[in-house]
């Protein structure tokens, strides 16, 4: 999400802890699909697709708000559908209203997986209302040029207005075959009770909504969407304002996300197939490997091979068990939108020297002098297990990037005061190749190229990232020496400190 959004909510999600995970969790739920009519309001789909523009940048600033709010609370609610109506703005920035009826996927233990919305363009509509407030002579002058059928039903449900020249174009009918005539005849007889019960609602709310099919009249049915609004004539009559337009491209569009779904659906299937196999037979092949080690020892407890290279068995366990441990931190993680991942108190500083010295035994090979400048008292931090490979992926990252003979890593601790909160400050200051300013922040994003040469059993930083953000921690790159990147990096993160 851009800034400008970040901040026109903060006052809202500094109340809401619903709206502030829905709107800081937006990143982690890009846009998947989007029909091609999106260039009526400018955008290509590859504009969404590609992530370069969130949807929630082109709504409108002063409805921004009320939109995070109202979807938030629909999903504590736990409702599956909502309607809303708000404006947009084209990509020349200009506003345009829209009817959004967005339905909430979740999972079976009811967590929220995604988001299907259609967005119906309705300014003209909106506009239409508001000319037809101001007087019953100017709502029949704009409804004669309107693009929608716009008709008006006394109480009985017979028509007593309707525009023509529209009606004629889109649907077959002139006045003589409409006015007099019982509105019902034209709705699809599968949908009267639906339209039935919206006028019956309609007539305690004043406004109404309904799809139903309505007949052309060379016998074929469009779906539509109508909506009603109470009004009295000059005599005090009851009436009853009718605003219908063609929504089949809608229905088609649906249809497709329902395709959509059941494809994903089976797609999230797989994926989890996979996962379990590869989790389950990677896991089994390192105990195989471990196993082995173990009956060596056992068949040869005073073997002078086995004395000669116990260090390298020693070793060689240990990356076993770190394998394994992996697996399971990646199984972990990957359920991590299943279930809330639970967090305690740990050492920050106990955490960093296990994490180098794990380091150093896995690259025997090089020459590495990790140095530290930590804080003499512990600080404690809200984590688990996860943080230990966050931070050996920081550190393998600076080793496997840096082509000097002598390694130098040094990892500084401090703490600092933003506001009113204190943070814990770990930098990770290498002598290694660098990152020039354009890549510094997209090294952290999924899918970038970091070319590297070689492989080893870390994350990625892209997920280091997110594994900080569920500690409300921040990470972020600096030159070693600011202004000459090729000189070194420094990672810093920022994690809040427990009270």
């Amino acid at each position: 999400m851009s800034e400008k959004s970040y901040g026109d909510l903060e006052e809202i999600i500094n109340k809401s802890p619903a709206i502030a995970f829905l709107w800081r969790n937006l990143d982690k739920w890009p846009v998947e699909f989007v029909t091609d009519n999106i260039t009526q309001f400018g955008y290509d789909s590859s504009d969404f697709l590609s992530g370069k523009i969130n949807f929630a940048d082109i709504i409108h600033e002063e409805d921004l708000m009320r939109v995070a709010e109202e979807v938030a609370n629909y999903c504590e609610s736990g409702v599956g559908e909502f309607i809303q109506e708000y404006r947009i703005l084209t990509k020349e920035g200009n506003p345009r209203w829209v009817d959004d009826k967005t339905w909430i996927r979740r999972d079976s233990n009811g967590v929220i997986t995604h988001f299907q919305g259609i967005i119906l363009d309705i300014s003209d509509w909106k506009h239409l209302e508001e000319e037809l407030k101001k007087s019953e002579e100017n709502y029949r002058l704009i409804s004669e040029n309107a693009d929608d059928l716009i008709t008006v039903v006394n109480q009985k449900f017979r028509f007593e207005y309707a525009n023509e020249e529209i009606h004629n174009r889109l649907m077959g009918y002139n006045k003589d075959d409409l006015i007099g005539k019982n509105a019902l005849m034209l709705i699809h007889p599968d949908d009267q009770k639906t339209v039935m019960q919206v006028f019956r609602d309609l007539n305690n709310t004043g406004e109404g909504l309904v799809e139903g099919r309505i007949r052309q009249k060379n016998g074929q049915y469009v779906w539509t969407e109508t909506k009603g609004t109470i009004f009295y004539d000059r005599n005090g009559q009851k009436k009853y304002l009718l605003i219908t337009r063609d929504i089949s491209e809608r229905i088609r569009s649906r249809q497709k996300l329902k395709e959509s779904e059941e494809k994903y659906r089976i797609a999230y299937e797989h994926e989890t197939f996979y996962k379990d196999l590869f989790t389950h037979d990677i896991n089994n092949i390192f105990q195989c490997i471990l196993n082995t080690v173990e009956l060596y020892s056992l068949e040869y407890p005073s073997s002078d091979v086995k004395l000669q290279n116990q260090e390298l068995f020693n070793e060689l366990a240990n990356q076993i068990t770190r394998g394994m441990n992996l697996i399971k931190n990646v199984r972990k993680f990957s359920e991590f939108h299943e279930s809330e991942m639970v967090l305690s108190k740990v050492d920050l500083m106990e955490k960093i020297k296990n994490a180098s010295e794990n380091v150093k035994y896995s690259l025997m090979n090089k020459n590495v002098n990790i140095s530290y400048d930590l804080m003499s008292n512990n600080s404690i931090i809200y984590a688990n297990e996860l943080l230990d490979d966050a931070i050996e992926n920081i550190l393998m990252n600076a080793i496997l990037h840096n082509e000097n003979k002598d390694i130098e890593i040094l990892i500084k601790t401090s703490k600092i005061k933003k506001g009113d909160e204190i943070f814990n400050k770990i930098e990770f200051i290498d002598n290694g190749i660098g990152i020039p300013d354009h890549s510094k922040k997209l090294i952290f994003q999924r899918g970038f190229n970091e070319k590297k040469e070689t492989t080893g059993m870390g994350l990625g930083l892209s997920l280091v990232r997110i594994i900080l953000e569920t500690y409300n921690a921040k990470i972020w790159v600096e030159d070693r020496k600011p202004g000459e990147f090729y000189k070194g990096s420094n990672f810093v993160i920022l994690f809040p400190e427990v009270s």
